[in-house]
């Protein structure tokens, strides 16, 4: 088993909630969706909802499993 594997799987186990206080930085919102995506963690977004959502959509990212905090 590859070392990224492990980690995850750790992550995993442990779903720790994270907060990203910059998400409509691109970088960060596709960071938080992969996580979100693969159930590594539990991801607060710290933002105005619209235009984290609105940054979202123009990404073509979805926020399930995701909470955006205003």
């Amino acid at each position: 088993m590859n070392v990224v594997r492990t980690l995850q799987d750790r992550a995993r186990a442990r779903r720790r909630r994270v907060v990203l206080p910059e998400p409509l930085d691109e970088r960060v919102l596709r960071a938080a969706h992969q996580a979100a995506r693969e159930r590594v963690a539990q991801i607060l977004l710290l933002g105005d909802g619209n235009a984290v959502k609105q940054r979202a959509r123009e990404l073509g990212l979805s926020l399930d499993g995701m909470e955006v905090i205003d």
